[in-house]
């Protein structure tokens, strides 16, 4: 037992490390680690969002085109005959002939025509619309998020990645250790039987040592199983089988000496992700408020319609037009609910801000 106890104490995860082949490992998992690549499809993700966003600043360009067929309907009747007719026939009475026309028809013109297309390009630019600024605000905020948390979880990847193969590199070398206690113990045990043999000990002596062998192979059999599985968790981190071999390698041992206080200090604050995804949320939460707000404004876009239009499709000179116009759409009342909005995401905002001065405190 002495011996293994020494075995254990002597046992040191940096007598083992080799710079090199740990950033080789390092780097493999931070390629291949499955939870990592969600984390990076999540932030690629939230960059297209903030593009869209950042689209919404830029013209868009559309072809429009419809074409209707038609049937019933008013129309709008132009009196013809009914003013011209009595003015003729009253000609035709002082003249005193019948060359005028006194049986003119009113016309007819239907409001609907009976075949009808029209296709126009058209080209919308927004002039003044806050809630594509503030959209864009909270958009490059998520995005930070999202960045924050991926490089937070590559963090925590290198730090387990690391204490996994310490670990391992631990079990491995225990198992090692046994099996060179195992020799000590096999050749007490023998000599212990000799000086029985010889009437030199008592018989405890061999029972004693065969105590302790057989405790040793108790040892070994739970060293070898912390072995397979520390090796199968070191391999999941890097997405590999968990039989692939691990290469372990000696160098000498580095300084782990620990930081100070106030560098420790330091080091916690600016690497606390929690601080850093509060603010962002705040953040966030005030350009929410300057969404909400921007309800109560008008939206003015610049709009230009260059096309086609007639009864058939004929694109020739005469049939095209064109018109530019300003378009402006104000919402002047809907029943107090851009108010609620502004005053839920106030409240949202405080909320968070709350939550920021707690941690301040812990």
């Amino acid at each position: 037992m002495r011996l293994l106890i020494l075995a254990l104490m002597i046992i040191s995860p940096t007598s083992s490390l080799q710079a090199n082949q740990l950033d080789q490992y390092i780097q493999e998992g931070l390629e291949s680690n499955l939870a990592l690549k969600q984390q990076n499809l999540t932030l690629e993700q939230s960059l297209q969002a903030l593009r869209e966003a950042r689209g919404l600043f830029l013209p868009s360009i559309s072809i429009e085109a419809r074409y209707s067929r038609a049937g019933g309907g008013r129309d709008f009747i132009v009196p013809i005959g009914d003013l011209i007719n009595p003015i003729n026939q009253t000609l035709n009475t002082l003249l005193g002939q019948s060359t005028l026309p006194t049986t003119l028809a009113n016309e007819n013109f239907p409001f609907l025509r009976k075949k009808e297309h029209d296709t126009r390009l058209r080209l919308k630019q927004p002039l003044f619309q806050p809630n594509i600024y503030y959209n864009t605000k909270i958009k490059e905020t998520q995005t930070d998020i999202e960045e924050a948390k991926r490089n937070a979880f590559a963090r925590t990847l290198v730090r387990d990645i690391k204490a996994a193969y310490f670990n391992h590199l631990k079990s491995v070398h225990l198992v090692e250790l046994l099996g060179e206690t195992q020799q000590v113990l096999d050749e007490n045990l023998r000599v212990s039987e000799k000086l029985v043999e010889a009437e030199m000990a008592t018989q405890d002596v061999v029972y004693r040592a065969r105590a302790e062998l057989a405790e040793l192979k108790q040892q070994q059999t739970e060293a070898r199983r912390d072995s397979a599985v520390s090796a199968a968790y070191f391999n999941f981190l890097l997405n590999r089988s968990q039989n692939t071999e691990i290469i372990r390698t000696q160098s000498t041992p580095t300084d782990t000496s620990p930081p100070t206080l106030e560098i420790a200090q330091e080091s916690a604050r600016a690497h606390r992700n929690e601080f850093r995804q509060l603010q962002n949320a705040i953040h966030i939460a005030k350009q929410q408020v300057g969404l909400a707000r921007s309800a109560h404004l008008p939206n003015i876009n610049f709009v230009y319609d260059y096309g086609f239009e007639g009864e058939t499709y004929n694109f020739g000179s005469g049939h095209d037009f064109w018109m530019a116009s300003v378009v402006l759409s104000w919402n002047l009342f809907d029943g107090f609910q851009k108010q609620a909005r502004t005053q839920k995401q106030k409240l949202n905002k405080r909320k968070l801000e709350t939550q920021h001065d707690e941690l301040e405190q812990q």
